[in-house]
């Protein structure tokens, strides 16, 4: 029970964690030497407007998905973990595609903390 409530926690804050994803996107919050350009794609994929709205969804995604997956983990729900795996697999993507959109270890720490949930879910496989 006490696992539970940790990964349950840690997914949580994990999750709320993706609100940077629009508010950097944005611009609303501004980071020294943040690109405009995927380091993975090079420039053939810019921040437009077009762009931005569609990476800002990707990350409320991301945001809602996590929430779910600690409301269904935290009320015994079956399906808790197969929201997480695809909520881990959007994370990861985009913070891999936009490593250097964020300040410093911002990329970094966020993948930890998908790591961590990983770690969870291996841990906790009979829950």
């Amino acid at each position: 029970m006490e696992a539970r409530i940790i990964l349950a926690a840690i997914v949580t804050l994990h999750g709320l964690g993706h609100v940077l994803g629009p508010l950097m996107t944005f611009g609303i919050i501004k980071s020294e030497g943040f690109s405009d350009t995927s380091w993975l794609l090079n420039d053939r994929l810019q921040l437009n407007e077009g762009v931005q709205k569609a990476l800002s969804l990707l990350w409320i995604v991301a945001l809602v998905g996590f929430a779910a997956t600690a409301f269904g983990l935290w009320n015994g729900m079956g399906w808790w973990r197969t929201v997480a795996w695809v909520n881990v697999a959007l994370s990861v993507t985009l913070f891999a595609t936009w490593w250097n959109a964020f300040p410093q270890n911002v990329p970094l720490q966020a993948n930890l903390g998908n790591v961590a949930i990983v770690g969870g879910l291996l841990l906790l496989r009979s829950l």
